[in-house]
């Protein structure tokens, strides 16, 4: 007689399947009888859900989830113990109602609640495990998984600005300040658009970022700049400056604004904000209105385009002062420059192409006048 026992305690609920094989001499002749043997693991608790996902919970937060547990046997269920995986170290806190040990009925049911309190930012994974008596005994485990995250707040703000349109070489700071659960954070950058009426203040240069557009379009000066890693604190970091000069136009005042902005920081969560400024200038109203209206147009062509051996750029502007025209390559340097002072009776100037100092490729052409600005594409094939 041959007796084989069936004990699936170690193993996961579910049918279990195994062969054995006997070895059998039937006329002289060795024959294997394979006879196949079949269990079910089923345990009397029953589970829902089988597993607890926290996600992101910030450091100096806690977060709450429940599990319901059904006995779903026959016998009452004694449960001994409920208590975290990884033991008291662990940032998932476990109690129950009722509390352990316990004796569940038939039918009955209890809850496991679990706080996730985590301390650092990383990903957690941990399980409840719960010890079982009877009807029989048995270790269940069930998966906690969590990520513990800075969340850290940033502001960045752009300045209300009074000032005369006389004044040059004006510098208006973009500021960055930390909010929220932390007081400094390292290896900050960002990305932005600033927008405003062109008519009151023109960019010449940012001082701490790179300049990936500066355009006026539709009378609208439009700023992209990139900012390179800073330090933040609580108090407030000037993160770049603009620099440029204030100027008169049709309109006494505008609004400052970011078009979009965004920011990356090593090691936290971040929330970005923004707060946009403001221009205004100051003016004598005395003897009636200062306000400057334009007149005459503002033209800036590349003949031919794309250019070859020889051509030249032709700008056309009836206003007075100092005038300047660049061409800025596609890596943002500047190739070749001239400024000269302009008469408005006078308006169209033709400039020579120095072809035989710049290499082929795309170039802008950056025309500026005290009060505005007009850019155009030149193509240089050599």
């Amino acid at each position: 007689m041959l007796r084989v026992e069936f004990d699936p305690s170690a193993a996961t609920d579910g049918i279990k399947v195994a062969y054995l094989t006997i070895q059998a001499k039937i006329s002289d002749t060795i024959v294997p009888v394979i006879s196949e043997l079949k269990g079910e693991r089923r345990t009397s608790l029953f589970v829902t859900p089988t597993s607890m996902t926290f996600g992101q919970v910030s450091v100096t937060a806690t977060s709450t989830q429940s599990l319901i547990f059904t006995n779903s046997g026959s016998e009452p269920l004694v449960i001994s113990s409920i208590v975290p995986q990884s033991g008291t170290n662990s940032a998932f806190r476990v109690r129950s109602n009722p509390g352990v040990p316990m004796t569940i009925q038939p039918g009955g049911v209890f809850e496991i609640i679990v706080d996730f309190a985590p301390k650092q930012q990383r990903t957690y994974i941990d399980g409840v495990v719960m010890k079982l008596d009877a009807p029989c005994s048995d270790t269940r485990v069930l998966t906690l998984t969590g990520a513990g995250v800075v969340v850290v707040d940033v502001v960045t703000s752009l300045p209300n600005v009074l000032e005369s349109p006389s004044t040059r070489d004006k510098r208006l700071p973009i500021i960055a300040r930390v909010s929220g659960e932390a007081t400094r954070i390292d290896s900050t950058s960002f990305t932005m658009r600033i927008r405003y009426i062109a008519a009151l203040f023109a960019v010449r240069d940012v001082i701490g970022a790179r300049i990936l557009r500066n355009e006026v379009t539709g009378g609208f000066a439009v700023i992209d700049l990139e900012i390179p890693p800073k330090t933040i604190d609580s108090a407030g970091t000037v993160v770049a400056e603009l620099l440029g000069d204030m100027t008169i136009g049709p309109i006494d005042s505008t609004d400052m604004i970011f078009d979009r902005a965004a920011m990356t920081a090593p090691n936290v969560t971040s929330r970005l904000r923004t707060e946009n400024g403001s221009i205004a200038i100051t003016i004598c109203e005395a003897g009636g209105p200062r306000l400057v209206r334009r007149s005459g147009r503002l033209r800036v062509e590349v003949l031919p385009n794309p250019v070859a051996e020889q051509g030249e750029i032709v700008t056309e502007t009836y206003e007075r002062g100092m005038h300047s025209l660049k061409l800025i390559s596609t890596g943002g340097e500047v190739a070749h420059e001239i400024s000269w002072p302009h008469d408005a009776s006078s308006p169209v100037v033709h400039h020579r192409i120095p072809v035989e100092l710049l290499t082929s490729g795309l170039y802008q052409v950056v025309l500026e006048t005290p009060s505005r600005r007009r850019i155009v594409p030149l193509s240089l094939i050599r």
